[in-house]
């Protein structure tokens, strides 16, 4: 390749340097665009961004921790439930105690966390 010539950056034939169109490809050579899949892949990153921000957002509020923190006491009491190896009547307190944690976590944010 010669100082006076270029590589089309769409077909990547030899082209002149002050070319305004590649005379193989006919691709436009004045404008300096990005293309549709660079466009595509900037938007999907912003959009990564966003929703990593609201997900941080979301997962750093109180009710959140709180809802977190009450799926974990909801979830240690049915392993404790799960490995009880006494008599039938402690599994059925542990199971009563476990019940009642779970509805009044229920009562108060609405749902089961």
């Amino acid at each position: 390749m010669q100082p006076s010539e270029k590589q089309c950056p769409f077909c990547a034939e030899t082209i002149k340097a002050q070319a305004r169109r590649c005379r193989h490809c006919h691709a436009d050579l004045s404008k300096k665009t990005l293309g549709v899949f660079a466009k595509t892949g900037i938007t999907v990153v912003v959009l990564g961004i966003v929703l990593l921000g609201f997900g941080a957002y979301v997962a750093s509020s109180s009710e959140s921790k709180e809802q977190s923190e009450a799926q974990a006491a909801i979830d240690l009491c049915r392993e404790h439930e799960a490995s009880y190896t006494g008599p039938a009547n402690g599994r059925s307190i542990i199971s009563a105690a476990c019940q009642k944690i779970e509805d009044e976590l229920r009562g108060k944010f609405g749902h089961a966390p």
